[in-house]
């Protein structure tokens, strides 16, 4: 092929990057980061929140605000790259940390509904804050060995494999979870709120995770063994799931909780009373 032809594909493949992906610069940080500095608000006015599960939503939220501010740049330099490498250091951090705060988070509500004694007794904060510090330091390390392996297939099994691994601790806390649920005790027709909630939780981050990290993982894997089309349309869906993710934990920690329809609800209401309350300053002046 002559260089002419070769400088015309090469352009055509960004120029097809770049609107596929530009949305998403301008989407994802634009919602991501507003929306997780607002969950991260919401979290650390809390009182004990280093007692709970929800220092694990601390991390993520930071995590992804993180991983929103640096989205456009990562997305800029896949751009400008050389076409046929693949994408991979933009979604490393989500893909890897982010399933592990989420399993963290399942394992805690497992322990809290399956063994409540051994909840309480476990409940300082440092019990919590050493696997938030064991998952950014493991995060780091891949992080920077990645940068040294060129995206080699023993680095994408790895990450597969800890995918599994999680998917699979996090199915076995919904199924015990469920289980536990069922157990009614005597004379008690209605389940146990907090075990309702611990459900909620487990099931909506194992949907997630199923949701935004199976796809990306199974196409780095795919284009690491068969030398897949990069721009085919399996890694294009791929990439812009890890992509959104960032955006989407917070409206899913929202509606979870609660918090999103309420937020609505009051908004309705403000609209509403607004008119209400000119009409009775109308009336009072004369």
């Amino acid at each position: 092929m002559d260089p002419i032809s070769n400088l015309t594909t090469y352009s055509s493949v960004h120029l097809a990057l770049f609107r596929i992906f530009f949305p998403i610069t301008v989407v994802v940080p634009t919602v991501g980061v507003p929306a997780n500095i607002y969950i991260l608000w919401i979290l650390l006015r809390k009182q004990g929140i280093c007692s709970n599960s929800d220092i694990f939503t601390v991390n993520l939220a930071f995590l992804d605000a993180l991983c929103c501010l640096l989205q456009p740049m990562e997305i800029a330099h896949a751009i400008t790259a050389q076409p046929e490498r693949p994408v991979f250091y933009s979604v490393l951090l989500n893909l890897f940390a982010g399933p592990l705060f989420q399993m963290c988070t399942c394992v805690d509500c497992y322990i809290g509904v399956i063994h409540p004694i051994v909840f309480l007794r476990f409940k300082m904060p440092r019990f919590r804050l050493l696997p938030c510090a064991a998952v950014w330091a493991a995060t780091v390390s891949l992080s920077v060995s990645s940068l040294f392996t060129d995206n080699s297939p023993k680095t994408l099994e790895s990450m597969a494999g800890f995918l599994i691994g999680e998917l699979g601790i996090m199915v076995f806390c919904n199924i015990k979870i469920l289980w536990a649920l069922k157990q009614h005790r005597p004379g008690c027709q209605q389940l146990h709120p907090a075990k309702v909630r611990a459900f909620r939780t487990v099931l909506t981050l194992l949907i997630m995770v199923l949701v935004h990290y199976v796809t990306p993982v199974a196409n780095f894997l795919v284009i690491s063994y068969n030398n897949m089309d990069k721009l085919s349309l399996f890694p294009v869906i791929a990439f812009m799931l890890s992509c959104i993710s960032s955006c989407n934990h917070p409206f899913f920690y929202l509606v979870r909780t609660g918090k999103l329809p309420r937020f609505f609800y009051r908004k309705m209401q403000a609209k509403v009373r607004e008119p209400t309350a000119d009409r009775s300053l109308a009336t009072v002046q004369p």
